[in-house]
């Protein structure tokens, strides 16, 4: 949570005032059921694979999910991480990005080359946690539950 003070960005500071949170609410909560969202998603999406009976849709489809929703994992403990501590040390925030997309590229290059997967089933699953997060922003910006 951001309090008082200059938050320095590059150019001019940025000025939060007392009393405004960047996230409203707890960001763990927003996490724990943009994942929970992202899961339904893609647990309905490989439901309508299999009932097409499109396997490779549904290879595509579980693959892109997986990786979309460990990767959204990772990234939101990475931040929770670095806004718990005092300074934020941009080296490890570049190992770490370029270790989750190090590990992406060589899971889809992998599964493209290999598996008789279909690329739109994949590229889909890759927005799963994309769309669990717009979802619940969009649930909380509307007052639904």
């Amino acid at each position: 949570m951001i309090t008082e003070g200059n938050v320095e960005t590059k150019g001019a500071p940025l000025r939060v005032s007392q009393g405004q949170d960047v996230v409203q609410g707890d960001p763990r909560r927003l996490i724990r059921s943009s994942t929970t969202m992202g899961l339904i998603f893609a647990f309905s999406s490989l439901v309508v694979s299999v009932l097409f009976g499109r396997w490779d849709w549904f290879l595509g489809l579980l693959i892109g999910s997986a990786l979309s929703l460990l990767n959204f994992r990772f990234l939101a403990n990475s931040a929770s991480k670095w806004l718990g501590e005092g300074t934020i040390r941009i080296r490890s925030i570049g190992k770490g990005f370029l270790a989750r997309l190090l590990i992406s590229g060589i899971v889809l290059a992998v599964s493209i080359l290999y598996l008789p997967l279909n690329i739109f089933g994949l590229a889909i699953g890759l927005f799963v946690a994309q769309a669990g997060l717009l979802c619940n922003l969009f649930r909380q910006g509307t007052g639904l539950r």
